[in-house]
């Protein structure tokens, strides 16, 4: 194998300064963001689960059977192709290998489909009708040579061994495996009370048989070195899902099978789509999945799927495996050297109805249509992948790329840049311009860019690969937001709920100003404070270069007042001199009260068990809360004002003292901002 050489192209990152109107922080746009080869346009080239892009193998339309609903396809040893149809009434075709043109076989007026079809080593063909199963026997010329029926209602799969013996999987009231030899004698080898026998594959290596069930969706091996009359076979897997409708091996012994139902499409590729997230296993609808069973028996569950997993696994020389997704005609590559999963492409609005493998490539048939693709073994010698549109949300400059690659000799890729400021591509965005061989990325300023990378080798065995790959670019340097501001004490957040969501929680004695700040670039923000009592013209210095949005302190340091505050935000830490962006918000008449309200005009009348005790409360800034009054004696004892409705910072207050030993009160009164003071007297 030849040696590929590693490149690193690590580019310095650029600091550009060419127009003032851009910051000075480069950013990087990399290819480990998520999302970021999503709904791009694959040509000839694919996405590892690793997130590295790779050659593809390409994609061709390889004929059609125009209208014909094509069930199964199977290519024979000498190169033939033959179409099972269905519908009405059960048509085979045939394709030779220098041809491209299909021509009617054989028919069957009387049955809906032939469900299954397969040649032995001397040409001869055998077919599989439905709904009422039938076996038949063509000569290479289509001459039919015998015809059998069975007790089931559905033949699904057929295969040879080494010793061409014919083995049917059947299925309608139960799972059967039969064995049929050349002149048409059946055996059954294998019974069980699943529904249905679905999928077949014979180890030659091995000699066994693995069989795929509908009803539990049971994996079977038959060992057929055993005894060929009763073989005995085990069960190797309980996927309690509804069938196993694919299974191959690879060239190493390991099993691959498929589960297959009528779901809504999903796929998770781990890392790729969802970042390694898992579905709960008892969610029902993700019922279909991809497993892998190694040549020690353990068996695991590789991927969850919720779409058909169609019809066939496949594996090449390189103990690569396909499969290929029924709902969405997506195909897809488990790699032979180190199992990563790999996207090749798809068929948009398509949905496939068979998949068969031969030595030239892989074929796909189109359900309805009759349309029949083909993937080549191997690479294709030029491929490229297209990104969608990649937003910056701001005005960009770019600078350089950096990537990682891997280059086979005899093989490059480029990577080509185009940029624009509507989302849609159109005729106002610039041409793409091949990023240089130092990395650098000339193009226009803009908020939208798009990038084509292109892959091309001499020699199809190999691939370049591109590992990652990382935009650095500066953004128009914008103005950062500042607002909401506003002030709030100990006492408000413990007794408001909206002020008890603010953070930093308060201590007893502080007091904190509070504001919102953001910058649209991201940048890191720092405050300054000011503040001026109300009716002062300019304002004093309270706080700099502030990393918080908030500013704490001592409570009682303020003088209670009405006041302004001014917060400018400035992003200087992540901008040079002359590009600082920096924006101001004031905050006009908060009040700060630290002072508690005061009692006024205190007098008694009467004496002994009859006096009455009369006094006026008042506060500068804040309502009267609360107003009690206890004597030495006795308890503590709310009142209300002598108009009935605490509503003002100015009240009076009348008390009946009944209790002619008290020979004092204390009165206790507190303010809507929670400031209490305790004034005591003699009576």
């Amino acid at each position: 194998m030849k040696i590929a050489k590693i490149i690193f192209i690590l580019q310095s990152i650029l600091i550009l300064t060419s127009a003032d109107v851009f910051g000075v922080v480069t950013r990087t746009l990399s290819s480990t963001r998520r999302g970021f080869f999503d709904n791009g346009i694959y040509d000839g080239m694919m996405l590892t689960e690793q997130g590295s892009l790779t050659l593809a193998p390409l994609i061709e339309q390889n004929g059609a059977i125009s209208g014909k609903d094509i069930w199964k396809m199977y290519p024979a040893n000498n190169g033939d192709m033959f179409a099972a149809i269905s519908g009405m009434g059960a048509e085979l075709y045939k394709r030779a290998a220098d041809d491209t043109n299909f021509t009617l076989f054989a028919s069957e007026n009387k049955e809906s489909a032939f469900t299954a079809v397969i040649s032995d080593n001397e040409g001869n063909i055998y077919t599989a009708t439905g709904p009422y199963a039938k076996i038949i026997k063509y000569d290479s010329q289509g001459n039919e040579l015998w015809r059998q029926s069975l007790d089931d209602t559905y033949v699904w799969d057929m295969k040879f061994d080494d010793n061409g013996n014919l083995f049917v999987a059947a299925g309608g009231n139960n799972a059967r495996v039969l064995r049929i030899s050349a002149d048409g004698k059946i055996r059954e080898i294998l019974k069980t009370e699943e529904q249905h026998a679905m999928s077949l594959f014979y180890d030659k290596n091995n000699n066994k048989l693995y069989v795929g069930t509908a009803g539990r969706g049971l994996v079977l091996c038959i060992d057929l070195s055993t005894n060929l009359e009763n073989p005995s076979y085990n069960v190797l897997y309980d996927t309690a899902e509804n069938e196993v409708y694919a299974i191959t091996v690879d060239n190493i012994g390991n099993l691959y099978f498929g589960t297959a139902t009528r779901q809504p499409a999903y796929l998770i590729l781990p890392s790729i789509i969802d970042g390694d997230k898992r579905p709960d296993e008892r969610e029902k609808e993700f019922r279909n999945s991809l497993y892998k069973a190694d040549t020690n028996g353990t068996v695991q569950r590789l991927f969850f799927l919720n779409q058909t997993l169609v019809l066939a696994l496949s594996s090449d020389k390189d103990n690569n495996i396909y499969f290929v997704t029924g709902d969405t005609a997506d195909i897809y590559k488990i790699n032979g050297n180190d199992g990563l999963l790999s996207y090749i492409g798809g068929l948009k609005n398509k949905i496939l109805s068979t998949f068969a493998v031969s030595e030239e490539g892989l074929y796909f048939a189109i359900s309805k249509t009759g349309e029949i693709y083909k993937i080549k073994h191997g690479y294709p010698n030029k491929g490229s992948f297209t990104s969608d549109t990649l937003d910056m949300k701001l005005l960009s400059k770019f600078g350089s790329l950096n990537s990682m690659t891997t280059i086979p000799d005899g093989a490059n890729i480029s990577v080509e840049v185009r940029t624009g400021n509507v989302a849609r591509v159109d005729n106002t965005w610039s041409e793409f311009t091949t990023v240089a061989n130092d990395g650098k990325v000339d193009v226009p300023e803009g908020r939208f860019m798009q990038f084509k990378v292109t892959m091309e080798t001499t020699d199809t065995e190999y691939t370049p690969i591109l590992n990652s790959m990382d935009f650095t670019y500066v953004e128009n340097n914008l103005s950062p937001e500042v607002l909401n501001g506003g002030l709030t004490t100990y006492y408000r957040q413990q007794n408001d709920s909206s002020e008890t969501s603010k953070s930093p929680q308060l201590e007893e004695n502080e007091a904190m100003v509070y504001w919102k700040g953001s910058d649209p670039n991201g940048d890191k923000l720092i405050y300054d404070l000011e503040y001026r009592l109300k009716g002062e013209k300019n304002y004093r210095k309270l706080a700099s270069n502030l990393e918080t949005s908030y500013y704490k302190f001592n409570s009682y340091l303020m003088p209670s007042g009405i006041y302004d505050f001014r917060i400018t935000a400035s992003d200087k830490y992540d901008n040079p001199v002359g590009q600082i962006k920096t924006k101001t918000l004031e905050v006009f008449n908060l009040k700060y009260d630290n002072d508690p309200p005061e009692i006024f005009d205190f007098n008694v009348i009467g004496e002994s068990a009859n006096r009455k005790i009369t006094f006026r409360a008042e506060d500068k800034l804040s309502f009267i809360k609360t107003v009690r009054y206890s004597t030495i004696t006795g308890e503590w004892k709310y009142i209300i004002p002598d108009d009935g409705l605490l509503d003002s910072m100015n009240e009076t207050f009348s008390i009946n003292i009944e209790d002619a030993e008290a020979g004092s009160v204390t009165i206790e009164v507190m303010d809507t901002d929670g400031n209490t003071k305790y004034y005591s007297f003699l009576i």
